[in-house]
């Protein structure tokens, strides 16, 4: 279904359609943007992750004819900004990764035209979430900050056994951010190498390093049985 050529975004339409594609406006940060506000009354397992890409051409730097070596050409990743194509913006791996995450996924450009590099970093998330696809089913979204600086999602099953927490960073004014997941406080979780309770989650949070502006950081906690 498309809510924005049908205008048609509601609860009754899931009866006939197996996803729903929020807007034509595809710049991807837009979209993040469009995501939070939408699933607030939406399933977010239902709602389609549309990206069009494209890689820039290395340019090679010359002066007077000659060369410059030390700055090697570099290929970039880029995103629609809008609905009509008309503006292009750079875009992290990380924050693509994170926007990708959650639903199903829409892919709109020559696959070719990626550096193999680009291309693994796509092949490797979809096989990631076809292998995830049934906790992705009957996933749930809690939005755990929206600010300024972060946009922060805990994707987690309905028991609370697995969460994927989103960090997307939009105006990084601190290294560190101290975040508070929803948890079963009878659980023991692990996070990377540390173990941690649920009350210890609960009552300290999880301390994260942030990375650079536009980029998403993740964490995982995973119960422990």
């Amino acid at each position: 279904n498309c809510a924005s050529g049908g205008m048609q975004l509601n609860l009754s339409v899931l009866k006939y359609f197996d996803s729903i594609w929020p807007t034509d406006n595809q710049g991807i940060y837009n979209s993040v943007r469009i995501l939070k506000d939408t699933i607030l009354r939406m399933p977010p397992q239902l709602l389609e992750r549309w990206t069009v890409l494209n890689m820039s051409k290395p340019v090679a730097n010359h002066d007077h004819g000659v060369i410059q070596k030390k700055y090697a050409p570099v290929e970039h990743l880029f995103s629609t900004g809008n609905g009509t194509f008309t503006h292009i913006e750079g875009v992290q791996d990380s924050y693509l990764k994170g926007f990708l995450s959650g639903g199903p996924l829409g892919l709109s450009f020559d696959l070719e035209s990626l550096n193999e590099e680009k291309f693994t970093l796509l092949k490797d998330h979809i096989k990631e979430f076809k292998n995830d696809r049934e906790f992705y089913k009957n996933e749930e979204f809690h939005i755990l900050a929206d600010t300024n600086a972060l946009l922060i999602f805990q994707i987690t099953d309905r028991e609370f056994k697995k969460s994927i927490i989103q960090i997307f960073i939009k105006n990084r004014m601190q290294l560190t951010t101290t975040i508070y997941p929803v948890v079963d406080l009878n659980k023991n979780y692990l996070s990377g190498d540390t173990k941690l309770s649920g009350k210890e989650i609960a009552e300290k949070g999880i301390s994260v390093k942030l990375s650079e502006n536009l980029n998403t950081d993740f964490v995982i906690l995973e119960e422990i049985i």
